[in-house]
């Protein structure tokens, strides 16, 4: 199922995470109003994904978003309806870019659909 171009199932879930995937995703906004409508009431979404980042956490070319300022991503989750949305750092991916040690925090985001 491709959420961006099929139809959504009929189907409700408690439950919707995402992993390091949204960032992949051109349009955030659309997504979020997908997995709201997909939600029961209540329901929750999980996002884990980058912090805003400099272009090195893929090293090539990449079409995707360069992570994601917390603030910015909460407004649009609340804009999609999301209530009670908030962030923790939930790990820090630390990798070699090009000989340098870089750290890359991973955030969680948890939305509520009430």
């Amino acid at each position: 199922l491709d959420l961006m171009t099929d139809p959504l199932p009929a189907e409700r879930y408690q439950l919707i995470y995402t992993v390091l995937t949204l960032h992949h995703i051109p349009d955030t906004d659309r997504m979020l109003r997908a997995f709201y409508e997909l939600l029961d009431t209540p329901g929750y979404l999980c996002v884990a994904d980058l912090d805003k980042e400099d272009g090195t956490f893929h090293e090539d070319e990449f079409h995707g978003h360069l992570g994601f300022d917390r603030e910015e991503l909460g407004t649009r989750a609340q804009q999609a309806g999301f209530q009670s949305v908030k962030f923790s750092t939930a790990y820090h991916m630390i990798k070699d870019v090009q000989g340098v040690t870089k750290d890359f925090p991973i955030f969680l985001m948890v939305a509520q659909k009430s």
